[in-house]
């Protein structure tokens, strides 16, 4: 289970478990009520089923109806609820029935948060309902930064090392070439997190930056190895130290770090929307960059 919502006053939860079904359990007097809500494969449809004491019904919501509306942002009540419906009972009480609706319109909002109809059109991986990671770093200018620093602006996490030779320049250039596309998203803003906070000096990053002519919005964060190790954690990386002997023994000894470096967009609100990993195409970044900034 990967996601859990509590309703105090009714006592209501609900669980998202990997498969993409939504179980809610409303526990009232002892009663364990277990409806449950499923996407349909074909359909991009939720359907919502109801099953306690011999009464039974069964309902179908298709998010599309709601043209994208944001769940972070507006409240959905009842009267909003542009739902199909379909039902049938063995029991005619309509107060069991009200009861399911109010279940409905508590978890829609979190639903529609997990089915937006514009995630088919990425070219990345949309994200359904990751949270990022909280964290306070320094750049190269030993400024901090947080993950609420650029909140209300669409922005860009990747993960390099300034002594990187291989993988690093690739993913350093595809951003460029994406964001130098158009005046539009030119001065997004750009984190790039250390995956080598030994190695990654002010001096080290300072020089990172001035090798590929990176403006301002670029800003190369570095912190204590731990909090490092918790963001890369919550954007599943793992880097680890790779030594590598030199041919010259007058150069010494040489390290690199394997890792990969996804680029994640980052909506205004603070949660990463889509995920691109490598290699990373310069005009398929640019069009995500441009719907998430639209949304």
């Amino acid at each position: 289970m990967s996601r859990i919502l509590q309703n105090g006053s009714c006592n209501e939860q609900s669980y998202l478990s990997s498969s993409g079904t939504l179980s809610l359990f409303r526990h009232d007097s002892g009663i364990c009520h277990n409806p449950w809500l499923h996407l349909l494969s074909n359909t991009s449809q939720y359907q919502f089923r109801y099953d306690r004491s011999y009464r039974y019904w069964g309902i179908t919501i298709d998010p599309h109806s709601f043209g994208g509306l944001s769940s972070r942002k507006k409240d959905i009540s009842i009267k909003a609820l542009l739902l199909r419906a379909r039902y049938s009972h063995r029991n005619n009480k309509s107060l069991h029935f009200l009861t399911l609706l109010l279940v409905v319109a508590f978890s829609l909002t979190y639903l529609l948060g997990c089915s937006s109809p514009n995630n088919s059109e990425l070219y990345g991986t949309a994200l359904n309902n990751h949270d990022g990671s909280r964290f306070s770093l320094f750049d190269e200018n030993d400024l901090e930064v947080t993950d609420r620093t650029h909140l209300g602006q669409v922005h860009l996490i990747t993960f390099l090392f300034a002594n990187c030779s291989s993988l690093c320049p690739l993913v350093t250039s595809s951003i460029k070439q994406s964001l130098e596309r158009s005046e539009d998203i030119r001065n997004t803003p750009v984190l790039v997190i250390s995956v080598d906070p030994k190695g990654d000096t002010v001096e080290s990053r300072i020089a990172f930056k001035n090798r590929w002519e990176l403006s301002s919005t670029w800003r190369y964060l570095n912190g204590n190895e731990k909090e490092l190790e918790s963001i890369w954690k919550n954007f599943y990386l793992n880097p680890q130290e790779s030594a590598i002997e030199s041919l010259n023994s007058q150069m010494g000894r040489k390290y690199d770090i394997v890792h990969s470096s996804p680029v994640y967009i980052v909506d205004d609100e603070g949660r990463p929307a889509v995920v691109h990993t490598n290699p990373i195409n310069p005009d398929h970044l640019y069009e995500d960059l441009i719907r998430i900034s639209k949304r």
